[in-house]
């Protein structure tokens, strides 16, 4: 049976697990894979999807794969602030489906006006 005292007891040497646990993070973060880094693809760069983007790519461990939108001078503008980023070799395309069926995009962004 347990009892409120040996609750606590646990709960709090959990809770201090997990805050050393995160605190040590920065210590064995250089020692990750390059499988680590996720692949994301953005649709939908008019607006709000290169904002989209533009916070993938100055996250740590993520890459922007793909730009894809239908609109040309969307996509060129947001490949343009790419090239400045860690994501600058993103593959721009026009055809959502090209970047499905890339095994290599762990996950997508979807920006797409709602009409």
């Amino acid at each position: 049976m347990v009892n409120r005292r040996i609750f606590l007891k646990a709960t709090a040497a959990t809770g201090v697990g997990l805050m050393l646990t995160e605190r040590a993070a920065p210590l064995y973060a250089a020692t990750r894979s390059p499988s680590d880094t996720l692949r994301v693809a953005v649709m939908g760069v008019n607006g709000r999807g290169a904002v989209h983007a533009k916070t993938f790519a100055g996250l740590a461990n993520v890459q922007v794969s793909h730009v894809c939108d239908v609109d040309s001078k969307a996509l060129a503008a947001c490949m343009k602030d790419m090239s400045a980023t860690k994501s600058a070799s993103a593959k721009a395309m026009t055809d959502i489906r090209r970047a499905l069926d890339d095994k290599s995009v762990d996950a997508i962004s979807i920006a797409a006006p709602d009409h």
